[in-house]
């Protein structure tokens, strides 16, 4: 510490200077005090089992001093805690004076019969919200016998109250016109549960036609789960998880024979079946015979939605070499026509070139093309109707290095 003064008068005429006008001395000489230091404790370790399994039980945790306090620091918390565990009501069995009996436990009623039961009606009353009461009313279609037991869902009522509360109280059951109450000696309280939330079927989509061509059936499952997608137990949904329906297979394929336009020495086979992405696959072949397939003609039904369409068409192959639209001759291939035919179109839609004449090592026994239309899905019901045309060269044996016979024939595709 300091301590200072101030001189009356200065030294003058060779007087004595003043002396210190500033003094010290030392002060707080002993030791600093500790800080204080506040309680550390450990986090809560795990919840002791509940002492009790149902009625109500309790269960503690836990934790362990790290630092004691020091010097005014912070006391520490409770180093344990309990909680409530095991509310629900135990279940409680009820004994009818015929010795039938029933369980209350969760959301289900279990009733086992003895005899002299006619009925195996069952009637549960369950109160709700503001002393609101709903019986529950349980009508099987069987008849009850000695041992029997039955199992009766209250989620799964019609008359179940979703929605009017948050929890509900079973408080009165009826079996076989035999009463159960509150307050009697077979159920001491009621047994009281959270409204869980209402569980349906959740259908997925229809599956493929069990018939690819012709009359079948298309089948959809469910899940039981509620709205929020939490899944439930099978029997708190009503109705059938299984939907099924009629349908029509749409890709039974179109086929037809084509006979000979000047006579039926040679049948030429084609046929049409359902493609990949919206197309059809198109097969043309001799059913009796050898031939080099030089074309194929067709022309749309009038009531196929692909008439007048054929701009919006093509018809392609690893045989095929050329395609051209409203032909009955290609101009590339004067030998590829359908001239001379009777009964055909004037001109046909599409027609396309396979290979080239002769017998040689491009002969085309059996062409196999692919048909699209832009903008639309093909199936086969689409080609139904049309007229079809084949061009053959070099058809039956060998005679002479050669094949001596040609053919153009025609059909109509049906299915």
């Amino acid at each position: 510490m300091t301590r200072t003064r101030k001189p009356t008068c200065g030294a003058s005429n060779g007087g004595a200077s003043c002396p210190p006008l500033t003094d010290t001395m030392p002060c707080n000489t002993q030791s600093c005090p500790v800080p204080p230091t506040d309680c550390k404790v450990s986090d809560f370790g795990p919840w002791s089992t509940c002492s009790k399994s149902c009625g109500g039980g309790i269960q503690t945790r836990t934790r362990t001093i790290i630092t004691q306090p020091c010097k005014y620091g912070a006391s520490c918390p409770a180093l344990t805690e309990t909680q409530a565990c095991n509310t629900q009501q135990c279940t409680t069995d009820c004994s009818m004076g015929s010795g039938t009996t029933y369980t209350v436990a969760g959301d289900k009623v279990t009733v086992t019969y003895a005899n002299g039961i006619d009925s195996i009606d069952v009637n549960v009353r369950i109160t709700y919200g503001n002393n609101q009461q709903v019986t529950l009313n349980f009508h099987p279609n069987t008849g009850a016998s000695k041992g029997q037991t039955v199992v009766f869902n209250l989620l799964t009522h019609p008359n179940f109250p979703y929605g009017l509360c948050s929890s509900y109280c079973v408080t009165w059951v009826q079996v076989g016109g035999t009463n159960c109450h509150w307050g009697d000696s077979c159920m001491q309280k009621p047994i009281c549960l959270p409204v869980p939330e209402k569980c349906d079927w959740k259908y997925n989509a229809f599956g493929s036609c069990s018939n690819q061509c012709g009359a079948g059936k298309q089948t959809r499952t469910a899940t039981c789960q509620t709205a929020s997608g939490k899944l439930c137990d099978p029997s708190q949904c009503t109705g059938s998880p299984l939907l099924e329906k009629c349908c029509s297979g749409t890709s039974c394929g179109a086929s037809c024979l084509a006979s000979e336009c000047g006579g039926a020495q040679w049948i030429a086979s084609v046929s049409f079946d359902q493609g990949a992405s919206g197309t059809l696959t198109g097969t043309i072949k001799f059913t009796n015979a050898i031939a080099d397939i030089r074309g194929f003609f067709i022309d749309f039904a009038k009531n196929s939605r692909l008439n007048g369409k054929q701009s919006q068409c093509t018809i392609t192959g690893s045989v095929v070499t050329a395609m051209e639209r409203n032909v009955v001759q290609l101009g590339c291939s004067n030998d590829v026509n359908l001239n001379g035919c009777k009964g055909g179109p004037s001109a046909y839609d599409l027609g396309v070139a396979f290979g080239s004449a002769g017998i040689g090592k491009d002969d085309v026994n059996v062409a196999t093309i692919t048909l699209k239309c832009n903008g639309f899905s093909l199936t086969p019901a689409d080609v139904v109707g049309s007229s079809v045309g084949v061009r053959a060269t070099s058809v039956g044996p060998i005679s002479g290095g050669q094949r001596a016979f040609s053919t153009k024939n025609q059909c109509v595709l049906g299915q």
